[in-house]
């Protein structure tokens, strides 16, 4: 009996912890054009970043994500964000998130996110979801979300 809840226990708390539907994105996003940020802060990425090449099973769209990524987030471009994804397989993505703005210092966190539709979700500790994808550009979109408050923006490799 133990095994069961012990079971039911953690299938609901890898449920709670990866979003399963799609992010809405705002309408413009497609017109987002990528650049450098306008924030005074650069957001970093830790020393330990490893990136590992994507096996021949993960889908395109999904594999094309990895590597590192930066670019902006925010109103006029207020934000700035890396992203270094680290590894993908066909049903989830490692990768870590770093972002900061005049009022934030960064502070990378490392997330798993679940696939989902050509998407990725993942839960910070602080319980806002990422969500990123790959455009057909070969750019990055990348969305922020906690509760009713978003942001959202595109990065480019390098």
């Amino acid at each position: 009996m133990s095994r069961f809840v012990t079971s039911i226990a953690v299938a609901a708390l890898l449920a709670a912890a990866v979003p399963a539907a799609a992010a809405e994105w705002p309408a413009f996003q497609a017109g987002l054009k990528a650049g450098k940020s306008n924030s005074p802060v650069t957001a970093g990425l830790p020393g330990d970043v490893k990136i590992v090449k994507p096996g021949k099973d993960v889908p395109k769209e999904i594999a094309g994500l990895s590597g590192k990524w930066s670019g902006w987030m925010c109103d006029k471009r207020a934000c700035d964000v890396k992203i270094a994804v680290e590894s993908v397989s066909a049903s989830s993505v490692t990768f870590v998130y770093s972002f900061a703005d005049a009022k934030t210092p960064p502070a990378p966190s490392r997330l798993t996110g679940k696939v989902s539709g050509g998407e990725v979700a993942a839960k910070t500790s602080g319980g806002a979801v990422v969500t990123i994808r790959l455009r057909p550009d070969g750019k990055m979109d990348v969305l922020w979300q906690k509760g009713k408050r978003w942001a959202s923006g595109i990065l480019a490799k390098g």
